[in-house]
């Protein structure tokens, strides 16, 4: 697939950096041609001095190599933000993405930090620039973090992710293979020597099972549930015999599984809330899982395998570029938010996923823990839906084309009647940005899935939007480059605006 419905963004941050050979040289290895042209470097890339190892490359080198691998032709984007940047990595992304008059369709990100570090009012923003992402028909794909019930810290604490718990976005955790499962076990050489199948498929990838990582999963402390979600995860709540579940391994001091807690320094004065209660009330992560094990990957000349959500993250994207192109080939929108589609497609054609039902996510980079997230049939917090089958979803795409009364973009935006949709709200949460023009582009001029990109880059060009955008956007600054402050604060409400298009927009 080529051209730029398959195009696909890499996000990098604290200053990666990559080398177009090694890319180059990957595909050569698989048998495929160089990259017809130069990955783009948008955003601010890394000095010109900074090394080039695994520590400063393994990981933009194992996005970008996955990516071009698994979808040969799509056009790539190498989109660094400034470790030094003050609103915070993400915010940085976003409004950089937002700004930009044609970006790429589809973003892989593969980095994170903790949902409790941030206050409630970057947390809300940040939605609502990750949700203007969406309306323009983009497709935002998350790893959901490499230490099982923790999101980002090797401890065995439950601790959630920050992009990966928005409703936005489609989190994405890890499987491995197990000689003991299928495929391996399907050959008859192997079942000689293994005997007969004991799991079934894939496994939730983790440093239990042999791996250098653990699959994250995890409930936010912040986001209400989405509609979208709410029977695939009451049918795993419904069936689990334990959520979470112990293990084995001793703990410290034994507590029961409904005084288990979770970070939340803006929630409590205590610092720490229930566990238990989210489980029924807020965003659930991952979505879905991909292979995160054993990824062949070169860093300046260097072969190596990584694993990883950072590897499992990139192959979505990859799928969803080859996707993207065939909903172009036949003139429909891009798939933009995948979560409304895939779990309808789940509930429907459970088939057009592989189920991964053993293995947790009891186990962090560097230890066992006592507690995890079981992986079962259907939805589960080790592995969402499972690994989509490409196949199958490609026979299930949306089939709504962009609807012909769609806006004219050279006509100008009717910023007075847009504005009249907008939920109260957005003026009363935001009054920075109390503006016809502002929250027109929060709504988003719809055509399909998308918004229409020519019509804000009208708007940007003759000075009326871009002003104020930046303006509200900054307004959230953090105090301290590569930090982030604690404040009080309490749960906002899920945002419901967009989720009505879109869910129109993505049925089949």
């Amino acid at each position: 697939a080529e051209g730029p419905s398959a195009a696909v963004a890499v996000g990098e941050f604290n200053a990666e950096t990559f080398l177009q050979e090694d890319v180059d040289a990957l595909r050569e290895a698989y048998g495929l041609m160089s990259l017809s042209s130069d990955i783009r470097v948008a955003g601010t890339p890394a000095p010109a001095f900074e090394p080039v190892n695994d520590a400063t490359a393994g990981e933009g080198s194992l996005d970008l190599q996955v990516v071009s691998v698994l979808s040969p032709g799509a056009p790539l984007t190498w989109w660094s933000v400034s470790p030094f940047d003050l609103d915070g990595f993400m915010m940085s992304y976003a409004l950089q993405v937002n700004d930009a008059a044609d970006p790429p369709l589809v973003h892989s990100i593969s980095w994170g930090d903790a949902e409790a570090l941030f206050p409630p009012q970057f947390i809300e923003r940040l939605d609502y620039e990750l949700m203007k992402m969406v309306l323009r028909g983009i497709t935002v794909i998350i790893a959901s973090g490499d230490n099982g019930i923790s999101a980002v810290t090797p401890d065995c604490a439950f601790v959630s992710d920050v992009i990966g718990s928005s409703p936005w976005v489609t989190s994405v955790g890890a499987t491995m293979p197990s000689k003991n499962s299928a495929p391996y076990c399907s050959s008859p050489s192997l079942r000689r020597a293994m005997g007969t199948c004991e799991e079934p498929g894939p496994i939730t990838c983790s440093v239990a099972s042999g791996a250098i990582i653990t699959s994250s999963g995890y409930w936010s402390i912040y986001r209400a549930r989405p509609s979208y979600q709410s029977a695939a995860v009451n049918g795993y709540l419904h069936q689990a015999k334990c959520n979470p579940c112990r293990t084995g391994v001793v703990e410290k001091h034994e507590v029961n599984a409904s005084d288990l807690g979770t970070p939340c320094q803006h929630l409590s004065s205590s610092k720490v809330c229930a566990l238990e209660p989210l489980f029924t009330t807020t965003r659930a992560s991952p979505d879905v899982a991909l292979p995160g094990n054993s990824y062949p990957t070169i860093v300046n000349g260097s072969l190596g395998l990584f694993d990883g959500t950072s590897a499992s993250a990139p192959a979505l994207a990859a799928m969803v570029s080859l996707l993207n192109a065939e909903q172009a080939r036949k003139g429909l929108p891009s798939l933009g938010l995948l979560n409304p589609w895939l779990y309808k497609v789940h509930a429907s054609h459970p088939d057009a996923f592989q189920d991964v039902t053993v293995g947790d996510t009891a186990s962090t980079e560097d230890q066992l823990c006592p507690w995890g997230f079981r992986a079962a049939p259907g939805w589960d917090a080790a592995t969402g839906l499972g690994v989509p089958r490409f196949d199958a979803l490609k026979g299930l795409l949306p089939r709504r084309r962009a609807p012909s009364h769609a806006p004219d973009p050279s006509r100008g935006v009717d910023t007075e009647q847009l504005a009249e949709r907008a939920p109260a709200s957005i003026a009363s949460r935001f009054p920075d940005m109390n503006s016809p023009i502002l929250i027109a582009a929060l709504l988003g001029v719809v055509a399909g899935s998308a918004l229409t990109a020519a019509a804000c880059s009208s708007a940007v060009a003759n000075g009326k939007l871009a002003p104020q955008l930046r303006a509200g956007a900054r307004g959230l600054a953090l105090p301290a480059p590569g930090r982030w402050s604690l404040f009080g604060g309490r749960r906002e409400e899920e945002q419901r605006l967009g989720y009505s298009a879109l869910l129109g927009a993505n049925s089949a």
